[in-house]
């Protein structure tokens, strides 16, 4: 939490608090870190070569265009390899086509 402190005329303090990324949204995140440094300990980058183990296949239904910078950009028919599906029903994976490493909505893919 941020907190900023700015006095008043009569010499009070007040405080203003920036709102917090929410607790899911948190986790996601962290579940993305813990992905990516796992991704990069066994040196993949690039463009998706390889099927990553223990992943499944999925197709993307819909265009998706990402709000933050954890986010895959899907296009219709895509297809991404999942690692992990999130308890508040996003998906974790690689996109095949640029290989990027992500979060998407599992409500826009169906598997393949």
């Amino acid at each position: 939490m941020n907190m900023n402190k700015a006095a008043t005329k009569e010499g009070a303090f007040i405080q203003a608090v920036s709102p917090s990324p929410s607790k899911k949204s948190l986790d996601r995140t962290q579940q993305v870190q813990q992905w990516e440094q796992r991704r990069d300990n066994f040196g993949y980058s690039g463009p998706a070569r390889m099927v990553p183990k223990n992943s499944e296949t999925y197709r993307a239904l819909y265009s998706y265009k990402p709000e933050h910078s954890d986010e895959l950009e899907l296009q219709e028919n895509d297809i991404i390899f999942v690692v992990e599906k999130c308890d508040d029903g996003w998906f974790i994976g690689t996109l095949l086509r640029t290989g990027q490493f992500g979060t998407f909505p599992g409500n826009y893919v169906e598997k393949h």
